[in-house]
């Protein structure tokens, strides 16, 4: 995509990369890019988030480090450099900003309610410094007030949901590809002095056995192999004995594959196994609606008339399922699997989950 996304300029940008750890179609990357003569690449390793994490060997933090690894590769290829800090990022990010003596902070929306309050937070805080805070639509391909119903109400079902998702759909509008302007980065020896250590040890944490490679070159292969059985997606999905999933949930989580990528990949694949794959990623992006306009569903019921509702399932229900030893042989063969790999097959999913609550009553 070649026209610019921001109408305003700044001299030295900073683009934080949160939930988009690639360097390929990367909105906040672009903006950043386009809007910046200069601009410096900043992950932080949120320590409000790392200090509630039990194990030291935690898969999600091995999956994002070595992401990010592949990151800093591919920019110092490119002549830059990834800066990475470990703190809180409400003083992170206006302490780099100040440092390298940006106009303009460039990131992802996330609508998690932690998240919001953050953002919120350091816009002001940055704003009292003359910087300015940018956040762009990266993560969904539609978002919040874009899919409406007709009173201009959020959807609350899928269906019509999904029917209006479609129904307005355009590719040139909302998949493009927002390739970054490379010569903008900022040239290593200017990053340089703010470069600081980053190891596991650093973060506090020891390296993790992965399911599955890391990284936005491998997730883009995932892709490719996912694309080679596309057309049998249908039937085979409800297999859990069978590779007929993408495997690509946690490169979505974390950014490492760019949701407008694995859309383009299935309108080239017009058949009925990209249809269905299609209508999840719509799953996807109604979930994170809902989201978005009931932050209290984080913590509580979507629903209020269930949310003083007394649940007689037990401590010892619920670790018999969480070990995989209920005795019912799919459900256990399911939880061992995500104990083992950090992943489930979106099948599964909704079994242990229906098995938990409507079974054991947890």
């Amino acid at each position: 995509m070649s026209l610019r996304s921001v109408d305003f300029a700044v001299k030295r940008a900073i683009c934080w990369i949160r939930r988009d750890i690639r360097i390929n179609d990367n909105r906040a990357l672009f903006n950043a890019t386009q809007a910046s003569e200069g601009v410096a690449t900043v992950f932080i390793f949120d320590t409000n988030i790392l200090q509630d994490l039990q194990d030291s060997d935690d898969k999600r933090v091995t999956f994002i480090h070595e992401s990010l690894v592949e990151m800093q590769e591919k920019l110092q290829k490119q002549g830059s450099d990834l800066l990475v800090r470990i703190g809180d990022p409400i003083i992170e990010i206006p302490k780099l900003a100040r440092e390298l003596e940006v106009d303009g902070v460039f990131a992802s929306h996330d609508f998690e309610p932690y998240a919001l309050e953050r953002d919120r937070r350091i816009k002001t805080d940055l704003a009292e410094i003359g910087v300015i805070f940018k956040t762009s639509k990266d993560h969904v391909v539609r978002q919040k007030t874009e899919i409406l119903n007709q009173s201009g109400l959020p959807f609350k079902v899928f269906t019509p949901y999904s029917n209006a998702w479609n129904k307005s759909f355009s590719a040139s509008a909302h998949v493009a590809d927002f390739e970054s302007r490379m010569d903008r980065f900022l040239p290593k020896k200017v990053l340089a002095p703010h470069v600081q250590p980053w190891s596991l040890a650093d973060i506090g944490f020891t390296k993790s056995t992965l399911w599955l490679k890391s990284g936005e070159d491998a997730a883009l292969k995932k892709l490719d192999d996912f694309c080679r059985i596309m057309d049998r997606y249908r039937e085979n999905r409800n297999r859990p004995c069978l590779n007929g999933t993408s495997g690509l949930s946690v490169h979505l989580r974390f950014g490492t594959i760019s949701v407008r990528e694995c859309v383009r990949r299935a309108l080239q694949r017009p058949c009925e196994g990209s249809r269905v794959w299609l209508s999840e990623l719509i799953w996807r992006d109604f979930y994170a609606d809902l989201l978005a306009h009931n932050p209290e569903v984080i913590d509580s019921t979507y629903k209020p008339i269930y949310r003083d509702l007394v649940w007689p399932g037990t401590d010892e229900h619920y670790q018999a399922w969480e070990n995989g030893m209920t005795g019912y042989p799919i459900v256990d063969a399911a939880m061992r699997c995500l104990n083992k790999t950090g992943w489930m097959h979106n099948r599964l999913r909704m079994i242990v989950a229906s098995f938990l609550t409507k079974d054991l009553l947890v």
